[in-house]
């Protein structure tokens, strides 16, 4: 059903073309999926979680050498990998813009996209007990993260450049997540929902006014769309990890969760990933700046057209940039601190980081 959204605008054969790679690459995920259940069945005899994860360490079976829970665990990273469009199997996400922007908000910000991190940090009871696995989930993330961000840099779609700040965000989360800091992913992954769900409306909003997608035709559009210039700049700085905002409770979280590893390269780690949250941050603005102003590079046809949409265009901005700015500060204590996921996010080797965040030097917590 996803994919017939993408494919909304039938006659156009970009769009044509869009949903069949993001069918062929979302069924490469589900084979890995099924073999992942039929696999799971065959050694535990259940797909009951209840019943497995007591039992993930207890079980020493190989195949092909290999331990039976590495191969699990294998399987589980590549149908996430495919589902939330991880380095090598992620092309099917910036193309999957053709869709209307209003499906992009809903299946590329907080549905869609997000189905296999939550595969993952329900699963993690298995994938513990395969570290290789996790490291590799931990490179292949923070790969992600990094070459998303460079690649935003040099898009003009406005919508692309959105699509990529997914990847990149969504490499960041499956990162921390690696690491073992499953409370800090789904905080994020919680938070990251509402501003990029926001940038992409406002996106649209803009689409919808100038009729271009082209950032390098638009600009000086702040005094025609003054509402959607401070939903988006709110959704940006968000994104950015603006103190107070949503995003700035969940990615500082992340950030010093990788410093306080506490292993020879945790200082590699902790300045990759603030490398690659600043390009995706710098990317943000550099949209902002292209669209709202500089010169502008609209036809006069179009400028005298230029105003806000509707009330149903417009109301959903004013709601997201609001959950935008107040999530993070009030679901904190029940993502972080609270017992609310039980054994819900449960991890054999318990290395959930909280209390080392707290004693990392202060010069870490104020880098990014």
């Amino acid at each position: 059903s996803f994919c017939r959204f993408v494919n909304f605008w039938d006659t156009r054969n970009l769009a044509n073309k869009s949903a069949l790679k993001a069918v062929i690459f979302n069924r490469i995920g589900d084979a890995f999926f099924f073999a992942f259940l039929a696999l799971m069945f065959l050694g535990f005899g259940s797909f009951d979680f209840g019943v497995i994860f007591p039992l993930a360490n207890e079980i020493n079976i190989s195949i092909f050498g290999i331990k039976y829970t590495e191969v699990l665990s294998l399987f589980i990273l590549i149908a996430a990998m495919a589902k939330s469009a991880q380095l090598f199997l992620h092309p099917w996400l910036p193309d999957a813009m053709e869709g209307p922007t209003p499906v992009s908000a809903l299946l590329h910000s907080a549905t869609m996209v997000t189905a296999g991190l939550f595969l993952i940090l329900r699963s993690f009871s298995i994938i513990s007990s395969a570290p290789n696995i996790c490291f590799i989930m931990s490179i292949i993330g923070l790969a992600t993260s990094l070459i998303s961000s460079f690649t935003g840099l040099y898009q003009y779609d406005i919508k692309r450049i959105i699509a990529f700040s997914t990847c990149s965000q969504l490499g960041f989360i499956l990162f921390s997540i690696g690491l073992g800091n499953l409370k800090f992913g789904l905080f994020h992954l919680f938070n990251h929902a509402f501003f990029k769900a926001l940038l992409f409306l406002c996106a649209g909003s803009v689409i919808h006014a100038c009729g271009e997608q082209d950032i390098r035709k638009m600009g000086g559009l702040w005094k025609f769309l003054p509402l959607t210039y401070i939903c988006m700049l709110i959704a940006s700085l968000s994104l950015a990890g603006f103190p107070f905002l949503s995003g700035y409770y969940s990615k500082d979280l992340i950030l010093q969760g990788s410093y306080a590893l506490n292993t020879s390269s945790a200082i590699a780690i902790a300045i990759i990933s603030s490398l690659s949250s600043f390009l995706s941050s710098f990317y943000s603005f550099r949209l902002i700046y292209f669209v709202f102003f500089g010169e502008n590079h609209i036809s006069k046809k179009n400028i005298l057209n230029l105003h806000e949409g509707s009330f149903f265009l417009y109301f959903p901005l004013i709601l997201l940039c609001l959950l935008s700015v107040i999530t993070g500060f009030i679901f904190k204590d029940i993502f972080i601190l609270s017992a609310f996921f039980k054994t819900s996010l449960y991890c054999s080797i318990n290395l959930d980081r909280l209390a080392d965040v707290e004693f990392i030097p202060d010069i870490i917590k104020l880098l990014p």
